[in-house]
Formats: structure tokens, sequence, C-alpha cells
């Protein structure tokens, strides 16, 4: 409603529900655009009106409903129409926030009357005026605020670049120390590694050196053992122990076997045998130790009957170092293998002397059948203890013989 002249809107009519313009199918060209006998209901008064042509209408409403009608250009019925007028002032309702259709008072009244449209124009003609004025005095006036705000800003705004640059030397630093980090763990896992490997292999040497350690100390235990045993060995005079000579009583002893005839101490033939079998069998061995190979005889132990053979220019001759029961003391035989065997026993201890100096003589001397001055034959000594005698003084020289083959194998392995 842009003027005073403005008409009212059409409404629905009276009588319940929109009545056409003409008979049913009428179309809108055949029958005027409003109808002259329709009523419609003020929606402010409340009071019903009719639109007449020329009358009821202002130009300008005039002037729409013409240009409606040659818009539609009679493809319309009179109810479609109906329904594009009604559509049309719901449409206009929602734009002016004003229930329609109205009276031509109604209108003037809502347009012009207090509170009307056209105060409510001048009014918010007055404020628009009014926020103008005052926008256009704050552009012309800049306040102090704004400067204030705008050397805040610039102050923000270089330390904003401030703090950029910060936070750029920051994040250098922190991937600078993120390296240095990440080189520190590598570092630190290889040497957890390397101490892993290093305890690995500290454990191993520790169950070495237990292993080295039992071993060494059963080493030691045993190298004690072959130590107390060298020793007990060394001074351990073997030829000695097997072949004991001491004496008992009158008699010279080997092996505890008696050598001689006593009438006081009678001893069998069979245990003299014996004797003078150990005594050959020491006698060899204490020649092939000293490697000596005597001129004149040789003996040849064969225990109970040993033999001395006697060098000859053609052929050897064996005496019997062994003899029956009978005829014992008047056998020639047996008193030259007797003689045989002393001779072999000198030749013997002379060597000895050759290689021990300090020994001046060796304890019995013997010359042929003597025997420190006592004869081994039996014929030729006078009673039976000189004989006894004689032959405990030939054993004594064979003891010397083995002290002396002791001391010089205790001097070679030493």
């Amino acid at each position: 409603m842009s003027s005073r002249n403005s008409t009212a809107v059409v409404t629905p009519p009276i009588g319940g529900g929109p009545k056409r313009f003409g008979n049913t199918g009428e179309k809108a060209s055949s029958a005027p655009l409003v109808g002259k006998h329709r009523f419609y209901v003020c929606q402010k008064c409340r009071k019903s009106f009719r639109l007449k042509e020329g009358g009821g209408l202002s130009k300008g409403t005039e002037q729409c409903f013409q240009w409606l009608e040659e818009a539609v250009d009679g493809e319309l019925t009179a109810n479609e129409m109906h329904q594009t007028v009604s559509a049309l002032l719901q449409y206009a309702a929602d734009k002016v926030n004003t229930d329609l259709p109205l009276c031509r008072e109604c209108c003037e009244l809502v347009s012009w009357g207090p509170g009307g449209f056209a105060e409510k124009l001048k009014s918010n003609t007055t404020d628009s005026e009014v926020y103008q004025s005052k926008l256009e005095e704050l552009q012309r006036e800049p306040s102090e605020k704004e400067e204030v705000a705008d050397s805040e800003l610039e102050e923000l705004k270089k330390v904003e670049a401030e703090l950029l640059e910060a936070l750029k030397q920051a994040e250098a630093e922190d991937r600078t120390v993120q390296a240095e980090l990440d080189a520190a763990e590598s570092d630190r896992k290889a040497m957890e590694e390397e101490v892993e490997r290093f305890w690995g292999n500290l454990s191993d040497l520790a169950v070495a050196e237990t292993d080295l350690k039992e071993t060494s100390n059963k080493l030691e235990r045993q190298l004690t053992l072959h130590k107390a045993d060298l020793t007990r060995l060394t001074n351990t005079n073997i030829l000695n122990q097997a072949f004991h000579i001491w004496f008992d009583g009158h008699y010279g002893t080997i092996n505890k076997l008696r050598l001689g005839k006593l009438q006081s101490q009678p001893v069998e033939q069979n245990e003299v045998n014996a004797a003078w079998g150990y005594a050959a069998q020491l006698l060899v061995i204490l020649l092939r130790i000293w490697g000596v190979r005597t001129s004149r005889y040789k003996v040849i132990p064969k225990g109970s009957f040993s033999i001395v053979q006697k060098y000859g220019s053609k052929t050897n001759q064996n005496l019997e170092l062994w003899s029956g029961a009978t005829g014992l003391w008047a056998s020639t035989r047996y008193d030259n293998a007797v003689m045989g065997f002393a001779c072999c026993i000198d030749e013997l201890c002379r060597n000895c002397l050759a290689m021990f100096p300090n020994e001046k003589r060796i304890p019995y001397p013997i010359n042929d059948d003597l025997v420190g001055g006592l004869s081994v034959k039996m014929a030729a000594s006078q009673t039976d203890e000189n004989w006894t005698r004689a032959l405990k003084f030939l054993l004594l020289d064979l003891k010397w013989a083995v002290c002396m083959t002791t001391s010089r194998l205790r001097d070679e392995y030493s």
C-alpha cells in the first residue's frame, strides 16, 4: 500500500467457500476480473464490503487487476482466478505483516493512523538519518581508542614477528636437540649391546677361570703327589729294595737268605744256592748299569742254578755256582765259581772307584780268591767260620757297589 488511494484487497467471499464469477467452466476473460456482486470481510473491523468496478477500487488497484487479467489472457477459470487472487493476498499479507483484505477505512487507518505504516516509515527514516549522521561523524573523527588500538596492533605485530623468529629458532634448536637425542639413543643402545656382550664374555671367562682353577688345583694336587712319589722314589734304593743285603749274626744275607756255613747254625744247601742266585742277578744288573764287560769271568744268573763262565783261549768253561748236599765243600769247580764271582765284583768296584775319586778303596779289597784277606774257597779256608766271614765280606763289597750305583743314578736324574 504505497498511497492513500489504495483500495482494499479481496478476501474470500462470505457464504462458506469460494464462489465462481459465472457458470462452471467459465473463462476469466468472459467475466470481469472481480465479480460485481461478491462480498468480502475486512480482517480488521470484520465489516463486509463489496468491490464495485469504478467505485470501490482505486486506480492503482484496478490497474493491478487489469495487468493480472492480461497476464492470464483468459486461460484460467473463475475459481482458478480466485485461488490466484487469494495467493496474492497471502503473499502481500506476509510482506506487510497484516491480515488482508482490509476495507478502505481500515486500510487508511493502517497506513496513516497512529502507529501505522506512515508513522513507522517516518520513525525508521528518522532513525536511519540519526545512524547515518553518527556514522559520518565517527568516520570524520577517528577516536583515540582506534589510534591506541592501531599502535598496540603494530606492537603486537612486532612481538608476533619476534615470537615467530624465536619459534623458528626454537624449532631449529629442537630439531638439533632431537638429532642429538637420536644419536645419543643410538649410542645408548650400542653401549647396552656392548655391555651385554661384555657381561656375557665376562661370564664365559668366569666359567673358564673356574674350570682352569679346578684343573689347576687338580694338577697341583697331582703334581704334589707326583713330587712326593718322585721324592720317595728318588730316596728309594730300588736295588736295595729288590736285593736287600744285610746280616744275620755271623752270616751275610741277601733277601734274608743266608750265605755260608756254621756248625752252630747250620744252613740248608738250597738256601745257599738261592742266595747265590740273587747275588748273581744283582751283579749282572750292576755290570749292565755301569757298562762294564768283565775280562776273565762272566756270571750267568739262573736262579738257584746260576753259573760262572770262565773265558778260555779256545773254549769257555762253565763253573757251577751251586752244588748238591754231597761233596759240597770239596768241590773245586764250586770254589773256582765263587772265586770267579769275586773277580767280577772286583772289576765292578774298580770301575766305581774310577767314577768317584773321593772314594779311596773298596771296603774289603779283593785279590783273586781273597776278600779282606780271607779266601772264598772252601778248600783254602781253614775253618767254616773264616769261609762264612769271607762270603759276608764279599756281600758287603757288593752292597757298596749298590750304593755307588744309586749315587750315580741320583746325580744323573737330578
